[in-house]
């Protein structure tokens, strides 16, 4: 499979399937997105429906929302099954930054 930055592109869908918004992979089975279209794709409580449409169309996966700061317009998704796709960068570093005070 590709490691072009497109793959990592993930759809968030609402029940019918029709998207409302974008998210990417920012680490290994982890979705970065915008916290607005969680709430507009939302099907029960935390659970989201997304697909990688350059990669999979037609098929979707479920995914459960892990952090949602609305205030802030972010929200991270764990997908339900491994999508083994490496993300488009990894945050892990940076994230890792973050938590020492850099």
């Amino acid at each position: 499979m590709s490691h072009q930055p497109h793959n990592s592109l993930v759809r968030i869908l609402i029940a019918d399937g029709i998207p409302v918004g974008v998210g990417f992979l920012a680490a290994e089975n982890l979705i970065l997105t915008c916290a607005h279209f969680i709430a507009q794709g939302c099907v029960s409580d935390d659970s989201v429906s997304s697909d990688l449409s350059l990669l999979a169309p037609g098929e979707s996966f479920s995914g459960r929302v892990l952090f949602r700061d609305d205030e802030q317009d972010v929200a991270t998704i764990g997908p339900e099954k491994d999508l083994k796709i490496l993300p488009c960068f990894c945050l892990c570093n940076c994230l890792q930054g973050m938590n020492n005070g850099l």
